[in-house]
Parts: structure tokens; C-alpha cells; sequence
């Protein structure tokens, strides 16, 4: 009786073992997924942002191309008598007011843009490059808010007394990729 339950809980153990492995498979493979999708919407926003800028600049040089006619035409005008000089100034001061208002407008309209966090993966070591690297991923607006989450959170990490000493007189960021880097082997050797 004895050896029938050693049998019946070394398979119940193993069924186990395997249905853990399967749902590890599939939580790797839905993270995979949400990773992909996550970027494709990265990707997607930047390309819309990079759109709207080369639109923005098109809309710009055809702003300038119809102040350079309409400087050319208030040339003529004012050439042939058909305007006064206080006409084309009073005219001269709408056209500023209103190219004023619209760069209001514009600046506005950037700041209501969303920003894009990217994904910056950062190695840090000691100022003396002695001993292991600190890498870690972080959601920054750029690179040098990227850096900086990092120094901190190595400092935080190996228990360095930032009352004491200074983050710079520690610490030293040896490089920085964008996007998140899952690695897969690390050896420091004889640290």
C-alpha cells in the first residue's frame, strides 16, 4: 500500500511540475505578446509624430511662401498708389497679430501631445570600473532621465549613503540601450 501511494504522489509531483512548466510557457508567450504589441503602439505614435511634424513643417514653408507673395503684392500696390503706407502698416500689424495667435496655438497644440516614455536599459559601475555592472530597464522621456533612475537605483541597490558621498564620486554610467534588453547569459569572471 505504501509503495502504491509513493507512486500515486511522485506522479501527482510530476503532473504538477508539468502543469507548471506549461503555464510558464504560456505566461512567457503572453508577455511576449503584450511586449509586441507595446511597441507596435510605440511605433505607431512616433510614426504619427513624425507625420504631423513633416506636416507642421510643410504648413510652414507654405505660410512663408504666401507672406513672401503677399510682400510682393503690398510692393506693388503700394508701387502703384492702390495703398497707403498706413494701410499696408495697419495691414502689416493684422498679419503679425494673427501669426502670433497661431504660434500660440501651435505650442498649445505640442504640449497636449502625449509623451512617448521610452524603454532605456543602463549599465552602471563604480567609478574605479572594479566589480559587477548594475543593469536595469526604465520608462524615461530620454536618455538623461534614463541615466539618472538608473544611478539611483544602483546606489539605492548597493547601499550607497548618498549623505555621505555623492552619486558622481560613486558611480558611472558605461552605457545605455534603447529599447528593453533581456539577457540571457551574464559572467563577471573573478569579481
Amino acid at each position: 500500500m505504501s509503495a502504491q501511494v509513493t507512486i500515486a504522489t511522485e506522479r501527482s509531483a510530476e503532473d504538477i511540475l508539468r502543469l507548471i512548466g506549461f503555464a510558464s510557457t504560456d505566461m512567457h508567450e503572453y508577455s511576449g505578446h503584450a511586449d509586441d504589441i507595446t511597441d507596435d503602439v510605440r511605433q505607431a505614435t512616433t510614426t504619427l509624430i513624425a507625420e504631423k511634424a513633416a506636416l507642421k513643417d510643410r504648413l510652414s514653408k507654405a505660410v512663408e511662401s504666401l507672406e513672401q507673395l503677399a510682400a510682393a503684392m503690398d510692393n506693388v500696390l503700394l508701387a502703384n498708389g492702390a495703398m497707403s503706407k498706413h494701410d499696408l502698416i495697419s495691414r502689416r500689424r493684422l498679419v503679425e497679430e494673427a501669426e502670433r495667435i497661431t504660434a500660440a496655438e501651435a505650442r498649445d497644440d505640442a504640449q497636449q501631445l502625449p509623451q512617448i516614455a521610452t524603454t532605456y536599459t543602463v549599465w552602471v559601475q563604480s567609478v574605479d570600473h572594479k566589480g559587477t555592472m548594475h543593469v536595469s530597464s526604465h520608462e524615461a522621456d530620454d536618455i538623461e532621465a534614463a541615466k539618472s533612475a538608473a544611478l539611483n537605483e544602483t546606489a539605492s541597490d548597493w547601499k550607497i549613503d548618498l549623505d555621505e558621498t555623492s552619486i558622481e564620486d560613486e558611480l558611472i554610467v558605461v552605457g545605455v540601450a534603447a529599447g528593453d534588453v533581456e539577457l540571457i547569459e551574464w559572467n563577471d569572471g573573478d569579481v
